[in-house]
C-alpha cells in the first residue's frame, strides 16, 4: 500500500530560489538528525543528482539510491529512487511565494514492499519520515520557519 508524508512551512524573508537551494544539499542532512545515517551525492548533469541514502529504522538501517532534480529557479526539486530498500519513493520539495514569505512543502509517496509486514513497518517508516523532515526543516532553514503541518 502506497503511504504519503507531507510537511510544510511557512518561511519569513526567503524567495523559492534561495530555499531549494538550502534544501537541495543533502550531504548535508546527517548533520542535521541522527537518523539519517549518510547521504553520498554526486552530481550526473545540470541540475540532476544522484544520492546514496542511509537512515536508522528500528534496529537496523534502510539504504536506497534516488535521482533528483534540482531546479532552483523554480523553486522545486524531485526526487525517484532507483533501487534499493523501498519498491518505489518519490517526491518533491516545493517553495512558492507568499508574498514576502515562502511556503515550502516536502511531499513523499513510498511503498515499502514488505508484503504483510508493511501493515505494521510502514505507520513506522512514515512516522520517522515525518518527524526526520520536520527536524530537518527546522535544521536548514533556521528560526524563519513557521511548521504548518
Amino acid at each position: 500500500m502506497e503511504r504519503r508524508v507531507v510537511v510544510r512551512g511557512r518561511v519569513r524573508n526567503q524567495s523559492p530560489k534561495e530555499l531549494a537551494e538550502l534544501l537541495s544539499g543533502f550531504e548535508h542532512y546527517p548533520d542535521y538528525t541522527p537518523t539519517v545515517v549518510s547521504v553520498d551525492s554526486e552530481h550526473v548533469d545540470n541540475g540532476h543528482k544522484r544520492s546514496a541514502w542511509a537512515i536508522k529504522f528500528q534496529d537496523g538501517v534502510l539504504k536506497w539510491v534516488q535521482d533528483e532534480w534540482v531546479e532552483t529557479d523554480e523553486g522545486r526539486i524531485t526526487f525517484k529512487s532507483v533501487n534499493g530498500d523501498f519498491k518505489s519513493l518519490e517526491g518533491s520539495w516545493l517553495a512558492t511565494p507568499v508574498g514576502d514569505d515562502s511556503e515550502v512543502t516536502f511531499d513523499v509517496t513510498f511503498v515499502s514492499g514488505l508484503g504483510t509486514l508493511s501493515e505494521v513497518v510502514d505507520p513506522i517508516a512514515e512516522r520517522i519520515l515525518r518527524e526526520d523532515f520536520e527536524v530537518i526543516m527546522r535544521a536548514v532553514i533556521g528560526d524563519d520557519l513557521e511548521l504548518l503541518t
